[in-house]
């Protein structure tokens, strides 16, 4: 009976797991499912390694999720609060439209990442375009259409 139910837990623990990578990929926290994994392990020190063997093994991951698979917080400086202040009142649309080729570059880009996932170099790549797509996203940009397509105006977007 024990045996079944510590069965049954490993494959939890093995979909949490992945859901958690999962989220991770794609830029995003979930404390929720942290909670049912830890809950599933019943442990928090084997929660913290199963956490940070998927930081370990994901490359490209962005800054904050990667600290915060590991369970680093990083603190915050008077001088990067300067920085930020300054930065986001230079949000001009020059650099928008600065940044928005590199976002369809790293879009197309990603595609072959994929494909040769084995080396070394795809993983710089694909952590590359993260951190572009992952700035765009901050500037609110995303691609609409296909590139050379005509697309229809949107004052809303």
């Amino acid at each position: 009976m024990v045996a079944v139910v510590a069965e049954g837990l490993q494959e939890i623990v093995r979909k949490l797991v992945s859901a958690i990578r999962l989220r991770a990929r794609l830029g995003q926290k979930s404390e929720n499912l942290v909670l049912r994994l830890r809950q599933a392990l019943g442990n928090t020190d084997a929660t913290a390694f199963a956490l940070n063997r998927i930081a370990e093994t994901e490359t490209g991951l962005a800054a904050g999720i990667d600290d915060w698979l590991r369970g680093r917080e990083r603190e915050s400086s008077a001088t990067a609060e300067a920085v930020t202040s300054l930065l986001s009142r230079a949000s001009t649309p020059m650099l928008v439209e600065a940044i928005a080729p590199l976002l369809l570059d790293s879009l197309d880009a990603s595609v072959p990442a994929a494909q040769h996932s084995n080396s070394p170099l795809a993983g710089h790549l694909r952590r590359i375009c993260g951190r572009i797509q992952a700035l765009a996203a901050e500037l609110k940009l995303q691609p609409v259409g296909i590139v050379g397509q005509v697309v229809e105006f949107n004052p809303a977007a």
